[in-house]
C-alpha cells in the first residue's frame, strides 16, 4: 500500500495492478452506473452517498478466507497450550481485522470505457445513468477529511493467494472480471464515526462541487426517450447538453 497527497486530500493506493494496467495513474478514467435519482440526489444535495461493503450482494466479500487462517500441524503432533492460545489469539485478531474490514464504506467504480449491458441490468433501475470522470476528479471534490482514502483496482482470482487484508480488500473471484472494477474504501480516523458507521452501514460525505465531476452522462438503453431527462439535467443542473449521450445499445 503507498500513499500520495492530492493538495490537502491524502490517500493511499493498493500497488497490485491487474493484466493489461501497467503503472498507477491517478487521473484514471472511471465510470459509474447508477439509478438517476441517485445522480439528482448528489447534484442537489452536493452529497455523496456510499454503502458499507456489508450491503454487497457477493458474499464472497464478507468471508474470512481460510488460507492462512488457521495453523497447520503434523497428524500426532502434541501441540502445547501456549502455542494453542497464541494460534487462537492470532485468529480473534484475524477475524476481529476482517470483520471490521465489512463495515467500511466502499464505493465501486468501473474503468472499462465500453458499456456493458450486464452492468446496466445488475446497477440500475430501468431509469439509470452512467457518469464518466477521473479518480482526480472525484477525489477533489470530496470534503472527506475524517475519512482515510484507501483506492486500486481489483485483481481477479483465487483467495487462497491472499497474503493479507490488503489483498482481500481488492481481490474478487473471476466470475467479476468483466466489471474491471476500481474500488474506493473510506477508512473512519476516529473510532466513534466508525462505531456510527457498523450501526447505519453507509455515509454521505460532503461534495464541494459535484457538478464538476461530471465528464460525460448516458442514459440507460432502457430509456426510450431521454429528451425529458436531458432538459431535467440541462435546467436544474446547468449541465451541457454534448455531455449528455444515448446509449449505443438498442433494445
Amino acid at each position: 500500500m503507498r500513499d500520495k497527497a492530492k493538495e490537502a486530500q491524502m490517500y493511499y493506493y493498493y500497488d497490485k495492478l491487474p493484466e493489461g494496467i501497467t503503472e498507477w495513474n491517478s487521473d484514471i478514467t472511471i465510470y459509474r452506473y447508477m439509478d438517476l435519482d441517485y445522480l439528482t440526489y448528489m447534484l442537489d444535495e452536493k452529497k455523496f452517498y456510499v454503502n458499507s461493503k456489508c450491503r454487497f450482494d457477493d458474499k464472497n466479500e464478507m468471508t474470512l478466507p481460510l488460507h492462512g487462517t488457521f495453523a497447520v500441524h503434523a497428524y500426532g503432533e502434541e501441540i502445547s497450550k501456549e502455542v494453542l492460545k497464541q494460534e487462537l489469539e492470532k485468529w480473534q485478531n484475524r477475524h476481529k481485522e476482517y470483520k471490521d474490514e465489512n463495515y467500511m464504506p466502499t464505493s465501486c467504480w468501473t474503468y472499462g470505457s465500453n458499456e456493458n449491458i450486464l452492468m446496466w441490468k445488475a446497477y440500475t433501475s430501468r431509469m439509470g445513468v452512467r457518469i464518466k470522470t477521473t479518480f482526480n476528479k472525484l477525489l477533489n471534490a470530496l470534503n472527506a477529511k475524517d475519512y482515510d482514502i484507501i483506492c486500486g483496482y481489483i485483481n481477479y482470482g483465487d483467495y487462497s493467494s491472499h497474503k493479507g487484508l490488503e489483498d482481500y480488500m481488492f481481490t474478487k473471484i473471476k466470475a467479476y472480471s468483466d466489471e474491471r472494477e476500481f474500488r474506493i474504501y473510506f477508512q473512519p480516523k476516529e473510532k466513534s464515526l466508525s462505531d456510527k458507521i457498523k450501526q447505519q452501514h453507509s455515509i454521505n460525505i460532503e461534495m464541494r462541487t459535484p457538478i464538476n465531476i461530471i465528464d460525460e452522462i448516458t442514459f440507460s438503453p432502457y430509456v426510450k426517450d431521454i429528451n425529458v431527462f436531458k432538459e431535467l439535467l440541462k435546467h436544474n443542473f446547468s449541465i451541457e447538453d454534448n455531455k449528455l449521450k444515448k446509449s449505443i445499445i438498442n433494445l
